[in-house]
């Protein structure tokens, strides 16, 4: 990600972070994932594009009665590279 000059007009440095953001070509290490493009430029077309976990990075959990966490497993299926 390159150094983005900031000025005192707040809608064109959010302007210029989004840019920025979409033209991101490398992946991104998170916690839980490695993202290949974590954001895609936002149309009526891609409603999710700057949504980085799908509902198959999720999970559940719940706490048993000895007070151990215990992982619900998830059963979505991967979404397609």
């Amino acid at each position: 990600m390159q150094e983005i000059p900031l000025s005192d007009d707040m809608a064109q440095n959010r302007q210029l972070l989004r840019e920025e953001l979409e033209s991101l070509n490398t992946p991104v290490k998170g916690l839980i994932k490695t993202y290949q493009k974590p954001y895609s430029a936002f149309s009526q077309s891609n409603l999710d594009a700057h949504e980085a976990l799908g509902l198959s990075d999720l999970c559940m959990a719940k706490f048993t009665p000895d007070g151990v966490i215990e992982v619900i497993p998830n059963t979505t299926p991967k979404a397609p590279k």
